[in-house]
């Protein structure tokens, strides 16, 4: 499986990229730009909203996750990123994108870990 080198409190850690089939993947969710290899598991457990879509794909392996309007591969990257141990950091480049994202899949973990950094991060205004 490919992945990419980032920073986590310190230290380099590899993210995965979803790019090809692997440990176990089950389930490949697709974009007008890319596909990613994930498992259905774990994808359950963050979203309500994308466990109702599993469980109606009668045996597919792919499940189509945009609904007429377009995201942003690089954005559900940054999600799965987030999801998937290491578990990327939220930070001010992406809480934004993972807000819009965890509140159209219904990942309401992820909707209050974004809270929080905003809580934690909030700059006082005069």
């Amino acid at each position: 499986m490919g992945s990419t080198t980032g920073e986590k409190d310190g230290d380099r850690v590899e993210y995965p990229t979803f790019e090809e089939t692997w440990e176990f993947s089950d389930l490949v969710l697709v974009t007008k730009q890319r596909k990613f290899h994930v498992h259905k598991a774990v994808i359950s457990m963050w979203s309500s909203t994308l466990k109702c879509k599993i469980l109606d794909l009668d045996n597919s392996l792919e499940l189509e996750i945009e609904d007429g309007e377009s995201l942003p591969s690089d954005d559900v990257l940054q999600l799965l990123q987030t999801i998937y141990p290491p578990n990327k950091p939220i930070n001010e480049d992406n809480c934004e994108k993972l807000v819009k994202l965890a509140n159209r899949f219904s990942i309401f973990e992820l909707l209050r870990r974004c809270e929080d950094f905003l809580i934690k991060n909030k700059t006082p205004t005069l």
